[in-house]
């Protein structure tokens, strides 16, 4: 499991993909989702997997420098 070091959404550079608590299963399970498809992402934040302004904000940031990275490294081919 990625140690998330206490936050809720954050990025794992050696993966390359946003890293989430769950928190439709809180507060009783801790689940971490490692997404980097933009449709898992898009996913997250409509089922409320990560919730409220500031952490939505933070995730989309992360999910597009995700989408970059992964596109650059040849791990997306249509891109867009």
């Amino acid at each position: 499991m990625f140690d998330m070091h206490g936050e809720t959404v954050c990025y794992n550079e050696k993966d390359e993909t946003a890293v989430i608590i769950d928190q439709t299963l809180l507060p009783g399970e801790i689940v971490t989702l490692e997404l980097w498809e933009k449709e898992e992402m898009y996913d997250a934040i409509k089922r409320l997997a990560v919730r409220g302004a500031p952490a939505i904000g933070v995730f989309a940031a992360i999910g597009l420098s995700v989408f970059d990275r992964t596109r650059q490294n040849g791990r997306r081919k249509n891109a867009y």
